[in-house]
């Protein structure tokens, strides 16, 4: 058997359409190790090359025998917790990531020993929409987790996403503990503490576990109504920066209803992409400066506010809180966003500048005045300015203050 680097021996990672054609933009597999076996003993391996090519050379024929050879395809550092991610195609008997009953004829040259990938969806990043690796998916019956028999590939349960973020599930409902026609739960642990703990707050899932599920065999929202099977986003991959959190384009649901009566179209759900929230508390650094010490009543008190985006990362849509003591007014239109006019949000002793977006390295000045009422006593008085996540409402930076004390009139 050999088989010569040729568009019918290409591994998709990816066939989106599921047309078992390898289409421009759908990207090829290089790295990936075939092992070839002869009644389970592993004969010989290769890699696939850059265009997810492989070939194997002097194979022995089995005219007569009933021997039979059998293809495994493995992900490049896979280990026991990764996720099968897609079936086989070829004229011999077909599973995932797996040929068996390979007869191979004396002189043949067997072509189109083909692997494609399809994986659920994508594990990634809320705000940089990067995938994660490492991060453990589980699928869950109410609160139990289903038992490894449910699923054609036992590691499959626990799974452990690898750098592309790529995660599957192919339910069988052949366990009492995961009968067809149920409600299905997936759960998510990120990997270590830089992500927080839980479902993502910035994108949040369309279902989970305290909703109804969402119906795999019926898929209302189907992004892609032509091809034959459930898709929750349009992509197979995760969404751009540019596509807006909680719009159509990062669309996910973790509590599905599947049932084994149109596999895989009612079991299976593609495009799936799960995003994890990073923590951010100190996504900003900030400061808040005033060039005044001492001030009197009236005055008016003129503030720097300096924001400097220190994860690295475009952040969109976030809010520059400023709290002013009370008896302090803001001074309407003072207030000057990198240069230009932009005034603030009024509100209870707040001014809020709100969806300000902000580049990987960027750095963001806002200057104001505040006037000093004439009902204001004598002694320190703080001001406060912090960054806040616009759709959590949770701090992204530190409280930067600046002081001034009240003193009395000066009169001569």
């Amino acid at each position: 058997m050999e088989q010569p680097p040729a568009d019918g021996e290409r591994q998709r990672l990816d066939d989106a359409n599921f047309n078992k054609i390898a289409d421009p933009g759908e990207p090829l597999l290089q790295g990936w190790t075939v092992g070839l076996y002869l009644n389970g003993a592993l004969v010989q391996s290769v890699l696939t090359d850059i265009n997810g090519a492989y070939r194997f050379s002097s194979v022995p024929p089995t005219d007569g025998t009933p021997n039979k050879y059998e293809l495994r395809f493995t992900a490049p550092n896979a280990g026991p917790n990764t996720a099968k991610l897609g079936k086989t195609d070829s004229a011999f008997t077909n599973g995932l990531q797996r040929i068996t009953n390979i007869a191979v004829p004396s002189g043949s040259n067997l072509q189109n020993l083909n692997l494609l990938i399809g994986p659920n969806g994508v594990v990634y990043n809320s705000l940089t929409r990067a995938p994660i690796g490492g991060a453990t998916l589980k699928m869950l019956r109410g609160t139990t987790p289903l038992p490894a028999t449910c699923f054609d590939d036992p590691a499959q349960q626990g799974q452990i996403t690898q750098a592309g973020g790529y995660y599957r599930f192919d339910l069988n409902f052949s366990d009492p503990g995961c009968p067809s026609g149920n409600s299905y739960v997936i759960v998510v642990t990120a990997p270590g503490s830089n992500y927080v703990a839980g479902e993502s707050q910035v994108i949040p899932a369309s279902s989970n576990a305290v909703t109804a599920p969402f119906s795999v065999l019926t898929c209302p929202t189907d992004a892609l109504p032509t091809i034959p099977y459930c898709e929750a986003q349009a992509s197979e991959f995760a969404p751009p920066p540019f596509v807006a959190a909680r719009s159509a384009g990062t669309r996910y649901y973790l509590n599905l209803a599947l049932d084994g009566t149109a596999v895989p179209g009612s079991s299976q759900i593609y495009n799936n992409h799960i995003p994890l929230d990073p923590q951010l508390a100190g996504a900003f650094s900030i400061t808040k400066t005033t060039p005044l010490v001492n001030v009197t009543r009236g005055q008016l008190v003129p503030y720097t506010i300096t924001i400097n985006n220190a994860i690295g990362a475009s952040l969109q849509g976030e809010q520059v809180v400023d709290r002013y003591p009370a008896g302090f007014r803001y001074v309407p239109g003072s207030a000057r966003l990198d240069g230009v006019p932009s005034e603030p949000k009024l509100a209870a002793g707040q001014l809020v500048w709100n969806g300000l977006n902000f580049g990987s390295s960027d750095h963001r000045t806002i200057v104001l005045l505040l006037a000093v009422g004439a009902g204001v006593g004598e002694g320190e008085f703080v001001n406060r300015a912090q960054v806040i996540d616009g759709l959590t409402g949770k701090p992204l930076s530190g409280e930067a203050t600046a002081r001034v004390r009240v003193i009395p009139d000066q009169t001569f």
